[in-house]
Protein backbone atom coordinates (compact mmCIF):
# COMPACT_ATOMS: atom_id res chain seq x y z
CA UNK A 1 0.00 0.00 0.00
CA UNK A 2 1.45 3.43 -0.88
CA UNK A 3 1.94 6.04 1.37
CA UNK A 4 -0.36 9.36 1.56
CA UNK A 5 1.26 12.10 0.02
CA UNK A 6 2.56 15.11 2.89
CA UNK A 7 0.10 16.91 1.26
CA UNK A 8 -2.67 15.49 1.88
CA UNK A 9 -1.87 15.60 5.54
CA UNK A 10 -1.75 19.48 5.95
CA UNK A 11 -4.30 20.52 8.44
CA UNK A 12 -4.67 24.26 7.48
CA UNK A 13 -6.94 25.03 10.79
CA UNK A 14 -4.44 24.01 12.96
CA UNK A 15 -1.77 26.28 11.08
CA UNK A 16 -3.99 29.43 10.93
CA UNK A 17 -4.34 29.04 14.51
CA UNK A 18 -0.60 28.40 15.21
CA UNK A 19 0.22 31.39 12.83
CA UNK A 20 -2.17 34.03 14.64
CA UNK A 21 -0.45 32.64 18.02
CA UNK A 22 2.92 33.28 16.50
CA UNK A 23 2.09 36.56 15.10
CA UNK A 24 0.97 37.93 19.26
CA UNK A 25 3.59 35.50 20.34
CA UNK A 26 5.79 38.35 17.72
CA UNK A 27 3.98 41.49 19.24
CA UNK A 28 4.60 40.41 22.95
CA UNK A 29 8.67 40.07 22.02
CA UNK A 30 8.68 43.05 20.29
CA UNK A 31 6.50 45.25 23.31
CA UNK A 32 9.31 43.75 25.76
CA UNK A 33 12.04 44.66 23.81
CA UNK A 34 10.81 47.92 23.26
CA UNK A 35 9.79 48.64 27.08
CA UNK A 36 13.90 47.34 27.59
CA UNK A 37 14.77 49.94 25.42
CA UNK A 38 12.79 52.40 27.48
CA UNK A 39 14.12 51.81 30.40
CA UNK A 40 17.98 51.69 29.58
CA UNK A 41 17.06 55.13 27.67
CA UNK A 42 14.15 57.16 29.35
CA UNK A 43 12.64 59.89 27.29
CA UNK A 44 12.41 61.87 30.56
CA UNK A 45 16.38 62.38 30.56
CA UNK A 46 15.99 64.41 27.29
CA UNK A 47 15.77 62.61 23.71
CA UNK A 48 17.89 59.59 22.65
CA UNK A 49 19.20 58.77 19.61
CA UNK A 50 18.78 55.32 18.60
CA UNK A 51 19.69 54.28 15.04
CA UNK A 52 17.88 52.50 11.89
CA UNK A 53 19.75 49.38 12.24
CA UNK A 54 19.43 49.32 16.01
CA UNK A 55 15.77 49.16 15.71
CA UNK A 56 15.61 46.26 12.88
CA UNK A 57 18.14 44.36 14.57
CA UNK A 58 16.02 44.26 17.60
CA UNK A 59 12.62 43.27 15.21
CA UNK A 60 14.43 40.59 13.36
CA UNK A 61 15.64 39.47 16.98
CA UNK A 62 11.87 39.58 18.04
CA UNK A 63 10.51 37.55 15.13
CA UNK A 64 13.21 35.39 15.31
CA UNK A 65 12.59 34.12 18.97
CA UNK A 66 8.90 34.19 18.40
CA UNK A 67 9.76 31.72 15.33
CA UNK A 68 12.34 29.44 17.26
CA UNK A 69 9.10 28.84 19.81
CA UNK A 70 6.62 28.56 16.27
CA UNK A 71 9.02 25.80 15.38
CA UNK A 72 9.17 24.22 18.90
CA UNK A 73 5.30 24.26 18.97
CA UNK A 74 4.79 22.65 15.51
CA UNK A 75 7.54 19.70 16.26
CA UNK A 76 6.19 18.77 19.19
CA UNK A 77 2.32 19.27 18.48
CA UNK A 78 1.33 19.23 14.46
CA UNK A 79 3.94 16.39 13.33
CA UNK A 80 2.08 14.00 15.93
CA UNK A 81 -1.22 15.24 14.67
CA UNK A 82 0.02 14.27 11.10
CA UNK A 83 0.94 10.73 11.86
CA UNK A 84 -2.05 10.17 13.91
CA UNK A 85 -4.14 11.42 10.50
CA UNK A 86 -1.92 9.16 8.55
CA UNK A 87 -2.27 6.08 10.46
CA UNK A 88 -6.34 6.96 10.86
CA UNK A 89 -6.24 7.37 7.21
CA UNK A 90 -4.25 3.81 6.35
CA UNK A 91 -6.77 2.22 8.73
CA UNK A 92 -9.61 3.38 6.45
CA UNK A 93 -8.06 3.02 3.49
CA UNK A 94 -6.26 -0.56 4.17
CA UNK A 95 -7.17 -3.76 2.27
CA UNK A 96 -8.69 -6.88 4.65
CA UNK A 97 -5.45 -8.55 3.98
CA UNK A 98 -2.98 -5.71 4.96
CA UNK A 99 -1.24 -4.80 8.27
CA UNK A 100 -2.72 -1.33 8.59
CA UNK A 101 -0.24 0.00 11.49
CA UNK A 102 3.81 1.13 10.97
CA UNK A 103 6.16 -1.44 13.40
CA UNK A 104 7.48 1.28 14.93
CA UNK A 105 5.92 4.34 16.84
CA UNK A 106 5.71 7.62 15.84
CA UNK A 107 5.29 9.21 19.23
CA UNK A 108 7.45 9.14 22.16
CA UNK A 109 6.62 6.05 24.10
CA UNK A 110 7.06 7.64 27.10
CA UNK A 111 4.13 9.47 29.36
CA UNK A 112 1.94 11.99 27.44
CA UNK A 113 -1.51 12.55 25.58
CA UNK A 114 -0.16 11.90 22.54
CA UNK A 115 1.60 8.90 22.91
CA UNK A 116 -1.88 7.24 24.76
CA UNK A 117 -4.05 8.67 21.73
CA UNK A 118 -1.62 6.46 19.38
CA UNK A 119 -0.97 3.45 21.38
CA UNK A 120 -5.30 3.39 21.94
CA UNK A 121 -5.06 3.83 17.89
CA UNK A 122 -2.86 1.14 17.95
CA UNK A 123 -5.12 -1.04 19.56
CA UNK A 124 -7.64 -0.07 17.52
CA UNK A 125 -6.30 -0.68 14.12
CA UNK A 126 -5.00 -4.31 15.56
CA UNK A 127 -8.69 -4.88 16.62
CA UNK A 128 -10.30 -3.79 13.39
CA UNK A 129 -7.78 -5.56 11.39
CA UNK A 130 -8.62 -8.74 13.09
CA UNK A 131 -12.44 -7.93 12.43
CA UNK A 132 -11.83 -7.80 9.00
CA UNK A 133 -9.79 -10.52 7.89
CA UNK A 134 -12.58 -12.45 9.94
CA UNK A 135 -15.69 -11.36 7.99
CA UNK A 136 -13.30 -11.36 5.01
CA UNK A 137 -13.12 -15.00 6.07
CA UNK A 138 -16.56 -15.77 6.97
CA UNK A 139 -17.96 -13.72 3.17
CA UNK A 140 -15.05 -16.21 1.12
CA UNK A 141 -16.43 -19.05 2.95
CA UNK A 142 -20.50 -17.93 2.72
CA UNK A 143 -19.60 -17.58 -0.90
CA UNK A 144 -18.35 -21.13 -1.38
CA UNK A 145 -20.99 -22.41 0.16
CA UNK A 146 -24.03 -20.87 -1.79
CA UNK A 147 -21.97 -20.89 -4.98
CA UNK A 148 -21.50 -24.99 -4.46
CA UNK A 149 -25.78 -25.32 -3.63
CA UNK A 150 -27.69 -26.73 -6.30
CA UNK A 151 -30.24 -24.77 -5.52
CA UNK A 152 -31.16 -21.29 -7.14
CA UNK A 153 -30.35 -18.43 -4.47
CA UNK A 154 -31.81 -14.81 -4.78
CA UNK A 155 -31.94 -12.06 -1.87
CA UNK A 156 -34.11 -9.00 -2.84
CA UNK A 157 -34.18 -5.87 -0.05
CA UNK A 158 -37.67 -4.53 0.96
CA UNK A 159 -38.55 -2.98 -2.06
CA UNK A 160 -37.59 -6.04 -4.53
CA UNK A 161 -34.11 -4.76 -5.24
CA UNK A 162 -31.70 -7.83 -5.80
CA UNK A 163 -28.83 -7.79 -3.21
CA UNK A 164 -27.00 -11.33 -4.64
CA UNK A 165 -27.98 -14.25 -5.95
CA UNK A 166 -25.47 -17.78 -6.83
CA UNK A 167 -24.27 -18.94 -9.96
CA UNK A 168 -27.22 -21.58 -10.38
CA UNK A 169 -29.49 -18.80 -9.94
CA UNK A 170 -27.78 -16.65 -12.72
CA UNK A 171 -27.62 -19.89 -15.12
CA UNK A 172 -30.87 -21.11 -14.23
CA UNK A 173 -32.80 -17.93 -14.62
CA UNK A 174 -29.99 -15.94 -17.35
CA UNK A 175 -29.07 -13.21 -14.72
CA UNK A 176 -24.90 -13.61 -15.92
CA UNK A 177 -26.23 -11.07 -19.37
CA UNK A 178 -28.55 -8.11 -16.90
CA UNK A 179 -28.44 -5.00 -18.30
CA UNK A 180 -27.81 -1.94 -15.01
CA UNK A 181 -31.55 -1.53 -16.19
CA UNK A 182 -32.60 -5.19 -14.47
CA UNK A 183 -32.56 -4.51 -10.79
CA UNK A 184 -35.48 -6.07 -9.42
CA UNK A 185 -37.16 -9.36 -8.86
CA UNK A 186 -40.14 -9.10 -10.64
CA UNK A 187 -37.81 -7.81 -13.66
CA UNK A 188 -36.97 -12.05 -13.93
CA UNK A 189 -39.64 -13.65 -12.36
CA UNK A 190 -43.13 -13.19 -13.27
CA UNK A 191 -45.14 -15.53 -11.86
CA UNK A 192 -47.57 -13.78 -9.27
CA UNK A 193 -47.02 -16.17 -6.79
CA UNK A 194 -43.82 -15.62 -6.23
CA UNK A 195 -44.30 -11.82 -6.05
CA UNK A 196 -47.71 -12.50 -4.04
CA UNK A 197 -45.62 -14.34 -1.29
CA UNK A 198 -42.83 -12.49 -1.60
CA UNK A 199 -45.25 -9.54 -0.58
CA UNK A 200 -46.75 -11.20 2.41
CA UNK A 201 -43.02 -12.61 4.09
CA UNK A 202 -42.03 -8.69 3.58
CA UNK A 203 -45.48 -7.47 5.48
CA UNK A 204 -45.96 -10.53 8.30
CA UNK A 205 -42.62 -11.38 8.71
CA UNK A 206 -42.77 -14.99 8.87
CA UNK A 207 -41.08 -17.97 6.11
CA UNK A 208 -43.14 -18.84 3.08
CA UNK A 209 -42.79 -22.12 1.45
CA UNK A 210 -44.61 -23.36 -1.80
CA UNK A 211 -44.63 -25.13 -5.23
CA UNK A 212 -44.57 -23.31 -8.32
CA UNK A 213 -44.37 -24.10 -12.15
CA UNK A 214 -41.77 -21.48 -13.68
CA UNK A 215 -40.37 -21.01 -17.32
CA UNK A 216 -36.07 -21.48 -17.42
CA UNK A 217 -33.43 -21.12 -19.73
CA UNK A 218 -34.26 -22.86 -23.12
CA UNK A 219 -37.48 -25.26 -21.76
CA UNK A 220 -40.42 -25.57 -23.74
CA UNK A 221 -42.10 -26.65 -20.54
CA UNK A 222 -42.44 -25.10 -17.03
CA UNK A 223 -40.11 -26.75 -14.53
CA UNK A 224 -41.70 -27.27 -10.95
CA UNK A 225 -39.65 -26.00 -8.48
CA UNK A 226 -40.12 -26.08 -4.23
CA UNK A 227 -39.72 -22.17 -3.23
CA UNK A 228 -38.64 -20.84 0.12
CA UNK A 229 -38.71 -17.23 1.30
CA UNK A 230 -37.07 -16.74 4.49
CA UNK A 231 -37.02 -12.93 5.81
CA UNK A 232 -34.00 -11.10 6.54
CA UNK A 233 -34.28 -9.35 10.22
CA UNK A 234 -31.43 -6.72 11.39
CA UNK A 235 -30.19 -8.50 14.88
CA UNK A 236 -29.94 -5.13 17.12
CA UNK A 237 -33.71 -4.22 16.87
CA UNK A 238 -35.14 -7.37 14.35
CA UNK A 239 -36.18 -5.07 11.65
CA UNK A 240 -36.78 -6.69 8.61
CA UNK A 241 -34.57 -4.93 5.61
CA UNK A 242 -35.02 -7.93 2.74
CA UNK A 243 -35.32 -11.34 2.31
CA UNK A 244 -33.59 -14.57 0.88
CA UNK A 245 -35.59 -16.50 -1.87
CA UNK A 246 -34.42 -20.79 -2.62
CA UNK A 247 -35.52 -22.22 -5.40
CA UNK A 248 -35.32 -26.44 -5.29
CA UNK A 249 -35.92 -27.87 -8.56
CA UNK A 250 -38.51 -30.48 -8.24
CA UNK A 251 -37.45 -32.05 -11.90
CA UNK A 252 -35.69 -34.95 -10.41
CA UNK A 253 -38.15 -35.90 -7.81
CA UNK A 254 -40.63 -35.49 -10.84
CA UNK A 255 -38.65 -37.72 -13.28
CA UNK A 256 -38.10 -40.19 -10.56
CA UNK A 257 -41.89 -40.78 -9.86
CA UNK A 258 -42.28 -40.86 -13.83
CA UNK A 259 -40.19 -43.16 -14.39
CA UNK A 260 -40.81 -45.31 -10.92
CA UNK A 261 -44.38 -45.35 -12.55
CA UNK A 262 -43.38 -46.45 -16.12
CA UNK A 263 -41.43 -48.77 -14.37
CA UNK A 264 -44.36 -50.82 -12.74
CA UNK A 265 -46.64 -50.47 -15.49
CA UNK A 266 -44.31 -52.17 -17.68
CA UNK A 267 -43.17 -54.54 -15.39
CA UNK A 268 -46.83 -55.13 -14.65
CA UNK A 269 -47.60 -55.82 -18.53
CA UNK A 270 -44.54 -57.77 -19.39
CA UNK A 271 -45.54 -60.03 -16.62
CA UNK A 272 -49.41 -60.08 -17.06
CA UNK A 273 -49.27 -60.95 -21.00
CA UNK A 274 -47.25 -64.08 -20.51
CA UNK A 275 -49.34 -64.98 -17.33
CA UNK A 276 -52.74 -64.85 -19.46
CA UNK A 277 -51.46 -66.64 -22.50
CA UNK A 278 -49.89 -69.58 -19.47
CA UNK A 279 -53.19 -69.25 -18.01
CA UNK A 280 -55.02 -69.83 -20.93
CA UNK A 281 -53.58 -72.53 -22.31
CA UNK A 282 -53.36 -74.61 -18.73
CA UNK A 283 -56.93 -73.91 -18.91
CA UNK A 284 -57.56 -75.56 -21.97
CA UNK A 285 -55.16 -78.89 -21.01
CA UNK A 286 -57.62 -78.75 -17.95
CA UNK A 287 -61.13 -78.87 -20.05
CA UNK A 288 -59.76 -80.92 -23.02
CA UNK A 289 -58.50 -83.70 -20.09
CA UNK A 290 -61.93 -83.74 -18.30
CA UNK A 291 -63.46 -84.25 -21.87
CA UNK A 292 -60.48 -86.94 -22.99
CA UNK A 293 -59.49 -84.61 -25.81
CA UNK A 294 -55.87 -84.86 -26.66
CA UNK A 295 -55.21 -83.15 -29.44
CA UNK A 296 -52.94 -79.61 -29.72
CA UNK A 297 -51.74 -80.99 -26.61
CA UNK A 298 -48.29 -80.26 -27.42
CA UNK A 299 -48.93 -77.16 -29.33
CA UNK A 300 -49.70 -76.01 -26.20
CA UNK A 301 -47.47 -77.04 -23.73
CA UNK A 302 -45.01 -75.60 -26.42
CA UNK A 303 -46.54 -72.52 -26.22
CA UNK A 304 -46.88 -72.83 -22.31
CA UNK A 305 -42.58 -73.27 -22.30
CA UNK A 306 -42.24 -70.03 -24.73
CA UNK A 307 -44.25 -68.04 -22.39
CA UNK A 308 -42.44 -69.27 -19.18
CA UNK A 309 -39.09 -68.93 -20.77
CA UNK A 310 -40.44 -65.43 -21.67
CA UNK A 311 -40.94 -64.64 -17.72
CA UNK A 312 -37.95 -65.85 -16.78
CA UNK A 313 -35.54 -64.36 -19.36
CA UNK A 314 -37.41 -61.00 -18.27
CA UNK A 315 -37.22 -61.35 -14.32
CA UNK A 316 -33.05 -62.42 -15.09
CA UNK A 317 -32.75 -59.32 -16.90
CA UNK A 318 -34.14 -57.65 -14.11
CA UNK A 319 -32.09 -58.81 -11.27
CA UNK A 320 -28.88 -58.69 -13.26
CA UNK A 321 -29.68 -55.03 -13.07
CA UNK A 322 -30.86 -54.89 -9.89
CA UNK A 323 -27.14 -55.87 -9.04
CA UNK A 324 -25.40 -54.37 -11.44
CA UNK A 325 -26.68 -50.94 -9.80
CA UNK A 326 -26.29 -52.18 -6.26
CA UNK A 327 -22.68 -52.52 -6.55
CA UNK A 328 -22.13 -56.18 -7.51
CA UNK A 329 -18.33 -56.93 -8.38
CA UNK A 330 -17.36 -58.15 -11.53
CA UNK A 331 -15.45 -61.38 -12.36
CA UNK A 332 -12.96 -59.93 -14.17
CA UNK A 333 -10.98 -62.74 -15.98
CA UNK A 334 -9.18 -62.75 -19.51
CA UNK A 335 -11.69 -62.78 -22.18
CA UNK A 336 -11.14 -64.51 -26.09
CA UNK A 337 -13.05 -62.10 -27.18
CA UNK A 338 -13.37 -64.08 -31.04
CA UNK A 339 -14.29 -67.64 -29.17
CA UNK A 340 -16.77 -65.72 -27.22
CA UNK A 341 -18.65 -63.71 -29.81
CA UNK A 342 -18.90 -67.07 -31.93
CA UNK A 343 -20.38 -68.69 -28.99
CA UNK A 344 -23.04 -66.28 -28.85
CA UNK A 345 -23.84 -66.60 -32.57
CA UNK A 346 -24.13 -69.92 -32.31
CA UNK A 347 -27.60 -69.23 -30.12
CA UNK A 348 -29.45 -67.38 -33.19
CA UNK A 349 -29.56 -70.73 -35.30
CA UNK A 350 -32.78 -70.17 -36.67
CA UNK A 351 -32.00 -66.42 -38.15
CA UNK A 352 -31.92 -66.06 -41.68
CA UNK A 353 -29.20 -62.96 -41.76
CA UNK A 354 -26.09 -62.59 -42.90
CA UNK A 355 -23.63 -61.78 -39.64
CA UNK A 356 -19.55 -60.21 -40.53
CA UNK A 357 -17.53 -60.78 -37.60
CA UNK A 358 -14.18 -58.85 -37.32
CA UNK A 359 -11.82 -59.68 -34.54
CA UNK A 360 -8.67 -56.98 -34.65
CA UNK A 361 -8.49 -57.63 -30.87
CA UNK A 362 -8.39 -61.05 -29.63
CA UNK A 363 -8.24 -60.83 -25.75
CA UNK A 364 -9.42 -58.27 -23.06
CA UNK A 365 -9.50 -58.33 -19.59
CA UNK A 366 -13.24 -58.34 -18.05
CA UNK A 367 -16.59 -60.30 -16.70
CA UNK A 368 -17.40 -63.14 -19.74
CA UNK A 369 -20.54 -63.53 -18.32
CA UNK A 370 -21.53 -60.24 -18.68
CA UNK A 371 -19.65 -59.41 -22.01
CA UNK A 372 -21.45 -62.06 -23.43
CA UNK A 373 -24.43 -60.37 -22.27
CA UNK A 374 -23.54 -57.50 -24.04
CA UNK A 375 -23.02 -59.53 -27.45
CA UNK A 376 -26.32 -61.26 -27.12
CA UNK A 377 -28.23 -58.00 -26.34
CA UNK A 378 -26.70 -56.00 -29.10
CA UNK A 379 -26.92 -58.98 -31.59
CA UNK A 380 -30.56 -59.83 -30.84
CA UNK A 381 -31.44 -55.77 -30.93
CA UNK A 382 -30.35 -56.21 -34.67
CA UNK A 383 -31.87 -59.36 -35.84
CA UNK A 384 -35.10 -58.05 -34.58
CA UNK A 385 -34.84 -54.85 -36.71
CA UNK A 386 -33.19 -55.83 -39.72
CA UNK A 387 -34.71 -57.17 -43.01
CA UNK A 388 -33.37 -60.42 -43.76
CA UNK A 389 -31.87 -59.43 -46.64
CA UNK A 390 -29.54 -57.28 -45.07
CA UNK A 391 -26.26 -57.36 -42.97
CA UNK A 392 -25.22 -57.09 -39.76
CA UNK A 393 -21.49 -56.19 -38.63
CA UNK A 394 -19.70 -57.28 -35.27
CA UNK A 395 -16.08 -55.56 -35.28
CA UNK A 396 -13.98 -55.70 -31.91
CA UNK A 397 -11.14 -53.21 -32.45
CA UNK A 398 -9.23 -50.25 -31.14
CA UNK A 399 -10.39 -46.25 -30.92
CA UNK A 400 -8.34 -43.83 -31.60
CA UNK A 401 -7.66 -43.30 -27.87
CA UNK A 402 -6.37 -46.68 -27.84
CA UNK A 403 -9.70 -47.91 -26.20
CA UNK A 404 -11.45 -51.33 -26.76
CA UNK A 405 -14.47 -50.73 -28.70
CA UNK A 406 -17.45 -53.24 -29.77
CA UNK A 407 -19.08 -52.26 -32.76
CA UNK A 408 -22.54 -53.94 -33.76
CA UNK A 409 -23.52 -51.86 -36.97
CA UNK A 410 -26.67 -52.77 -38.92
CA UNK A 411 -28.18 -51.73 -42.35
CA UNK A 412 -31.96 -51.54 -41.14
CA UNK A 413 -34.09 -48.38 -40.80
CA UNK A 414 -32.03 -46.50 -38.22
CA UNK A 415 -33.26 -44.76 -35.29
CA UNK A 416 -34.85 -41.11 -35.23
CA UNK A 417 -33.11 -38.12 -33.17
CA UNK A 418 -36.08 -38.07 -30.32
CA UNK A 419 -35.23 -41.26 -29.40
CA UNK A 420 -31.79 -41.43 -28.82
CA UNK A 421 -31.65 -39.49 -25.45
CA UNK A 422 -33.87 -42.58 -24.15
CA UNK A 423 -32.96 -45.50 -25.83
CA UNK A 424 -30.86 -46.90 -23.34
CA UNK A 425 -34.03 -46.60 -20.75
CA UNK A 426 -35.73 -49.76 -19.47
CA UNK A 427 -38.39 -50.67 -20.73
CA UNK A 428 -38.15 -47.89 -23.75
CA UNK A 429 -39.23 -49.39 -27.01
CA UNK A 430 -38.57 -46.81 -30.52
CA UNK A 431 -41.24 -49.20 -31.98
CA UNK A 432 -43.61 -50.58 -29.41
CA UNK A 433 -45.93 -52.72 -31.90
CA UNK A 434 -42.71 -54.42 -33.90
CA UNK A 435 -41.21 -55.04 -30.34
CA UNK A 436 -43.81 -56.76 -28.98
CA UNK A 437 -44.76 -58.37 -31.98
CA UNK A 438 -40.91 -59.90 -31.66
CA UNK A 439 -40.48 -60.40 -28.24
CA UNK A 440 -38.89 -56.99 -27.60
CA UNK A 441 -38.89 -56.15 -23.97
CA UNK A 442 -36.92 -53.14 -23.53
CA UNK A 443 -34.35 -53.57 -21.61
CA UNK A 444 -31.50 -55.20 -23.42
CA UNK A 445 -29.99 -51.70 -24.14
CA UNK A 446 -30.26 -50.84 -20.30
CA UNK A 447 -28.42 -53.76 -19.71
CA UNK A 448 -25.92 -53.25 -22.00
CA UNK A 449 -25.34 -49.85 -20.87
CA UNK A 450 -25.04 -50.94 -17.06
CA UNK A 451 -22.84 -53.71 -17.92
CA UNK A 452 -20.04 -51.40 -20.14
CA UNK A 453 -20.51 -48.64 -17.15
CA UNK A 454 -19.33 -51.44 -14.73
CA UNK A 455 -16.40 -52.04 -16.41
CA UNK A 456 -15.50 -48.19 -16.91
CA UNK A 457 -16.72 -47.37 -20.27
CA UNK A 458 -19.44 -45.97 -22.31
CA UNK A 459 -21.55 -46.62 -24.60
CA UNK A 460 -22.59 -44.29 -27.98
CA UNK A 461 -25.33 -45.22 -30.92
CA UNK A 462 -24.10 -43.09 -34.06
CA UNK A 463 -27.61 -43.30 -36.33
CA UNK A 464 -29.95 -41.73 -38.90
CA UNK A 465 -33.48 -42.57 -40.18
CA UNK A 466 -33.18 -44.86 -43.05
CA UNK A 467 -29.04 -45.45 -42.93
CA UNK A 468 -28.79 -47.79 -40.27
CA UNK A 469 -27.59 -48.13 -36.73
CA UNK A 470 -24.08 -48.91 -35.13
CA UNK A 471 -23.98 -49.68 -31.21
CA UNK A 472 -20.71 -48.72 -30.24
CA UNK A 473 -19.15 -49.84 -26.73
CA UNK A 474 -15.98 -48.35 -25.57
CA UNK A 475 -13.90 -49.92 -23.11
CA UNK A 476 -10.87 -48.91 -21.29
CA UNK A 477 -7.41 -49.72 -22.67
CA UNK A 478 -6.29 -50.81 -19.15
CA UNK A 479 -8.60 -54.12 -19.86
CA UNK A 480 -6.18 -54.72 -22.98
CA UNK A 481 -4.21 -57.99 -22.74
CA UNK A 482 -0.83 -57.64 -23.37
CA UNK A 483 0.09 -59.29 -26.96
CA UNK A 484 -3.17 -59.62 -27.84
CA UNK A 485 -3.69 -57.49 -30.57
CA UNK A 486 -3.11 -59.33 -33.89
CA UNK A 487 -0.81 -58.04 -37.10
CA UNK A 488 -3.12 -58.13 -38.91
CA UNK A 489 -7.18 -58.28 -38.60
CA UNK A 490 -8.67 -61.39 -38.96
CA UNK A 491 -12.62 -63.11 -38.85
CA UNK A 492 -14.07 -65.51 -37.73
CA UNK A 493 -14.16 -68.97 -40.38
CA UNK A 494 -15.09 -66.43 -43.24
CA UNK A 495 -15.20 -62.86 -44.15
CA UNK A 496 -19.21 -63.36 -43.72
CA UNK A 497 -20.89 -65.87 -40.86
CA UNK A 498 -24.22 -66.87 -42.37
CA UNK A 499 -27.07 -67.37 -39.32
CA UNK A 500 -29.47 -69.93 -40.94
Amino acid sequence: MKPDKKKNFFPWKLYQWVALRYSLVSVVVLSVFLFAVYKKFPFSQGPVLVSFSDLLLLMVSSFAIAGLLFLLFVSRAIAPIETLIRKTRRLRKAPFDQDILETRPYISSGPGEWSDLEKNINKLGKAFRRKTIRLSREKTELRAIIGAVSDAIIAVDTDGEIMFYNSEMAIMFGLVDLDDNTKKLNDIIFSEDVLENLEKVFTKGHPRRFEVSLMVGDANEPTAFWVSITPLKRKNDQSLYGAVTVFHSLSAIKAADKMKTELVGNVSHELRTPLTAVKGYVGVLIEDLKDGRQEGHLEFLGIIQRNVDRLIELVTSMLDLSDLESGQELNMVPVQLGRLTEHVLEQFPSRSREIEVKIEVEQMTGDELKLEQVIRNLVQNAIRYVPEDKRIRIKWGLGPKGDIILSVKDEGPGIQKKHKDRLFERFYRVDESRSSHQGGRGIGLSLVKHIVQKHGGYVEVESEEGSGSDFICHFPATLLVLGSQPSQAKRLDSSVTPLS
